[in-house]
């Protein structure tokens, strides 16, 4: 899920080969993710209230991106929704998500093409299910709307 700009952010996986894993993509303005990921399931632009429907389809998410400081200025949003729908996550190390991500444990963090490809092959369904029911328990606390809004109350 993604804007335009985020095809390069894409291009971080490196050599992971979609074509031999089942994938979803969600067609998309201006970028090709659905030919990228050589997708089995391709969905429609869904209305915000649906959009947490998309992690349901998967039993993990590739969260690529690039370092630099525009990005650097980015927020965790996409771990959290990952985690609140209890699904695996295999993100770039890089901020905002090595921030959040307990590598290991909550998710899996890789820093260039040779981790990609190990990370995404070592991905089964029981390691799916380990990992995202660990980053379920690490935000739902964390990334709760009162723990959020209080937060922001003791800021002011």
């Amino acid at each position: 899920l993604a804007a335009s700009g985020h095809s390069k952010d894409v291009d971080v996986t490196g050599a992971v080969d979609c074509g031999q894993y089942k994938t979803t993509a969600v067609h998309m303005h201006g970028v090709d993710y659905v030919n990228f990921f050589k997708a089995d399931l391709i969905l429609e632009p869904l209305q915000i209230f649906e959009y947490g429907e998309l992690y349901r389809n998967c039993d993990g998410s590739l969260v690529g991106l690039r370092g630099g400081k525009f990005n650097e200025c980015k927020t965790s949003l996409k771990v959290a929704e990952a985690g609140f729908t209890r699904t695996a996550v295999i993100a770039s190390n890089v901020t905002p998500y090595k921030e959040v991500i307990e590598h290991g444990t909550t998710g899996i963090l890789c820093s260039n093409s040779d981790e990609w490809v190990e990370a995404v092959a070592s991905m089964t369904k029981k390691e799916a299910k380990r990992l995202g029911d660990n980053l379920y328990e690490a935000v739902r606390v964390d990334f709760h709307i009162d723990t959020i809004n209080q937060e922001r109350l003791m800021g002011l």
